[in-house]
């Protein structure tokens, strides 16, 4: 993850928006994993077609940014299931498979989908 972060140029302080063309899918993984390591970020409500609609421009070239130096935190851990919470989670709440539903085959036992 600090790997990926300094290829895409972030830096200490900086705040990131985070979009995708895929129902926002990517965008709130890319949104958690940062925020779990302390970056500021923000998801762009929408995505991209949102941004073309209104008419704001693209970039058209793969331009590349200079190396960032963000110092990630540790992830944290209570926000985060293991598999022993997965399994009891319908005795005490809800589980729900987040999947979209054309992967939907298959489930945990007692999870509800989409």
């Amino acid at each position: 993850m600090q790997a990926a972060t300094w290829r895409w140029g972030l830096n200490d302080g900086d705040r990131v928006r985070v979009y995708d063309d895929n129902e926002g899918v990517p965008a709130a993984r890319a949104w958690w994993l940062l925020r779990r390591h302390g970056v500021d970020v923000r998801v762009l409500d929408g995505g991209l077609r949102v941004w073309v609609r209104a008419g704001f421009r693209l970039q058209r070239s793969d331009a590349a940014p200079r190396r960032g130096q963000i110092s990630l935190t540790d992830a944290a851990g209570a926000d985060v299931a293991s598999i022993d919470d997965a399994a009891t989670a319908p005795q005490r709440g809800v589980l729900i498979d987040a999947r979209a539903p054309q992967h939907y085959r298959g489930t945990v036992p007692g999870s509800r989908c989409c």
